[in-house]
């Protein structure tokens, strides 16, 4: 297979979802120089979503450099942006941080920049957030999700609630929370959501540590008893919202389980009807 099959196969199993396929036919491609920005794009997501974490900042780096090299000042804040999260998640915060200028520096040049001007601000309030300041997080994932509505960019909207739900919880919000994990939840089942931030709010509420976005192990087991007197008082109905759902699940499986299987086995036969209607289409 030429250069030119392999890119046309390795963007339909992107298209496709065939994560493994496309990473391995893109970078074929790359090894030979043949991607352009938008490709380096394509191919720092289907790294990120094969697990190939230094092999997507690279090419997302690449990116990066390709689109101002095109005068793409956009796309390149978007790359910049994009990178300014990965590392958060590789615990690099003086990369982040310069990364996050760097987008920052793109948007401040441009006439509109629409909702990259606060996709840009995003990594700079998460981190802030894990630094220890939620409160002033809360400001500033508020004032992100204000432009992501007024530019009515449902992706941004959806990445910045639950980063906002996050940050609700350790100020003890709950229920606020609850709400904005939902709301985010409901744009991934509305099919308005990438992969990558899909994978992200779907995983975030049940998979973060607990020290950081979660309940503690008695809230948790609090809400759980209380979702089950519910569904005792209406015949075993589910009223749950998505998001305590979650919790009810991750905490029922553990040691809450033993006292209660009978409705725990209700509440998981719930769960998975609502993960059922609510997956995201593609």
């Amino acid at each position: 297979m030429n250069s030119s099959s392999a890119l046309e196969a390795g963007r339909a199993a992107a298209a496709e979802r065939h994560w493994a396929n496309a990473y391995e036919l893109l970078a074929r491609v790359d090894a030979t120089g043949g991607l352009a920005a938008s490709d380096l794009d394509l191919l720092s997501t289907v790294a990120l979503l094969r697990g190939e974490l230094p092999a997507s900042v690279d090419a997302l780096s690449r990116a990066y450099d390709a689109h101002l090299a095109r005068d793409d000042t956009s796309a390149a804040a978007r790359s910049a942006g994009w990178l300014a999260l990965s590392m958060i998640d590789f615990g690099d915060f003086t990369r982040s941080v310069a990364w996050a200028a760097r987008a920052m520096r793109l948007v401040s040049a441009m006439a509109e920049p629409g909702a990259l001007a606060g996709f840009v601000r995003l990594a700079p309030a998460i981190a802030m957030h894990l630094s220890g300041n939620p409160a002033e997080a809360r400001h500033e994932f508020e004032d992100v999700l204000a432009i992501a509505e007024r530019h009515d960019d449902p992706e941004l909207s959806a990445v910045t609630l639950l980063s906002l739900g996050k940050s609700l919880i350790e100020l003890g919000a709950i229920a606020e929370a609850f709400g904005c994990y939902d709301r985010a939840m409901a744009a991934v089942a509305a099919g308005d959501i990438a992969p990558v931030p899909a994978g992200i709010i779907s995983c975030a509420p049940v998979c973060a540590p607990p020290s950081v976005t979660t309940f503690s192990w008695s809230g948790s087991c609090g809400m759980a008893q209380r979702a089950n007197r519910r569904m005792a008082r209406g015949g075993n109905k589910c009223s749950m919202s998505a998001s305590e759902r979650w919790v009810v699940t991750t905490v029922w499986t553990g040691g809450c389980a033993a006292s209660g299987r009978d409705r725990w086995l209700s509440i998981q036969s719930c769960t998975s009807r609502s993960r059922r209607r609510r997956r995201p289409r593609g």
